[in-house]
């Protein structure tokens, strides 16, 4: 069985740099939107946001706009009333999303899929997570018997707040670049990771902080591990269509979706955010705060 760093890093690379996203406006466009079937829709609803908020500079070029050119074509109101939402959930840059914002509230606020954008929309708008802010204030059990991590235990401190999961192939795309931070900068000027898992139960974590993956050292997650509570139900399904926003931390931190990554700085207060930590930025980052330690 593959190592499934390698089968998720190269996704998450491809994703990450935009690679699929003349293929989805390609889709859109040039198949019959009369006859384009549930699952089409549902390719494009919730892959295009992620795929374009990865990319903002792109998301303002020709193809977005011929996206919704396209999208507006579309006879059936309900399919475009959730295409729209997904780009509202999914959209960075702040002019574009407005105007999904209003677009949704103007034309379509008959869909209970509007309601649900909107209140997202809202949600992170006047999310405490952004740069510049202070962490919320949290204390949390560690796994392993470590006792607890707080925003109080951490102050002083440069530390990652790394939001995850082991059934998301993004997350698991990320541990290599966690190892290297970690190896590079762990203890420099107090510098941690805290890691925090939605997954089904703790246990499904045990193992990577205490073996690693495949069993192997080189893979072992030697910070600090935590566990998020109440997304799944008891035989292993999503709680409801919230996902792991249904855990009383994810809606402490506003985490819609994962992988999530916050820079935290010694006063408490947010450095960087998400798509400035990801890949060969999180080095770049980390060196701007802690110094190179080569």
């Amino acid at each position: 069985m593959k190592n499934p760093v390698d089968i998720g890093r190269p996704l998450h690379s491809a994703i990450t740099t935009g690679f699929f996203i003349p293929f989805i406006v390609v889709i859109v466009t040039l198949l019959d939107l009369r006859v384009m079937k549930y699952a089409n829709f549902f390719l494009v609803l919730f892959f295009a946001p992620a795929l374009f908020s990865q990319v903002p500079e792109q998301k303002d070029s020709v193809f977005a706009d011929h996206l919704d050119s396209a999208l507006m074509k579309m006879p059936d109101r309900s399919y475009r009333a959730k295409m729209f939402a997904g780009f509202l959930v999914g959209e960075k840059n702040e002019r574009k999303a407005r105007y999904y914002y209003e677009l949704l509230k103007r034309d379509y606020a008959d869909f209970p899929s509007t309601k649900k954008a909107l209140d997202i929309y809202d949600l992170l708008t006047n999310s405490p997570m952004k740069v510049g802010k202070r962490i919320p204030s949290f204390e949390i059990p560690l796994l392993g018997g470590k006792g607890t991590v707080s925003d109080t235990s951490m102050l002083g401190r440069y530390y990652l707040l790394h939001f995850w999961a082991t059934w998301m192939g993004c997350s698991v795309a990320e541990i290599p670049d966690l190892h290297k931070a970690y190896e590079k900068y762990a203890g420099k000027k107090g510098f941690q990771i805290i890691s925090i898992s939605f997954d089904s139960t703790a246990a499904c974590v045990a193992p990577l902080y205490e073996k690693g993956w495949k069993l192997e050292d080189k893979w072992k997650m030697s910070w600090l591990h935590a566990f998020a509570p109440g997304v799944f139900k008891a035989n292993g399904e999503f709680k409801s269509d919230l996902g792991v926003y249904e855990s009383g931390i994810a809606k402490k931190f506003v985490i819609l979706g994962i992988p999530r990554l916050y820079l935290i700085g010694p006063d408490g207060k947010i450095l960087a955010e998400i798509a400035d930590l990801f890949g060969d930025k999180l080095d770049e980052r980390l060196g701007e705060y802690l110094g190179d330690s080569n």
